[in-house]
């Protein structure tokens, strides 16, 4: 997430400096412009791929969750069977 943030701050950054290039410098409108569209792909090409790692990493999350989820159900069902064996000896 702290990648995705600084990445579009690094977007928002370019874009206001190619608008003050473009200000100062009217007659060189073509070549911000064309710098402008090469920093919104190179932005969207990274946006996908974190998009991607995210999606990644919530279904890694929900494994996790989903395992230690069987985990407790395990330990309680084992606390369940330790009791009854306890009390059945008592």
């Amino acid at each position: 997430m702290c990648r995705l943030e600084s990445l579009i701050q690094s977007l928002k950054m370019n874009i206001f400096r190619l608008q003050a290039e473009k200000d100062l410098n009217p007659q060189k409108t073509d070549f911000p412009k064309e710098r402008l569209n090469t920093i919104q792909e190179e932005h969207s090409k990274d946006l996908k791929l974190l998009q991607l790692q995210v999606m990644n990493l919530r279904q890694q999350l929900r494994d996790v969750k989903e395992k230690e989820d069987k985990a407790q159900d395990e330990v309680q069902r084992l606390t369940v069977t330790l009791q009854l064996a306890s009390e059945t000896k008592v």
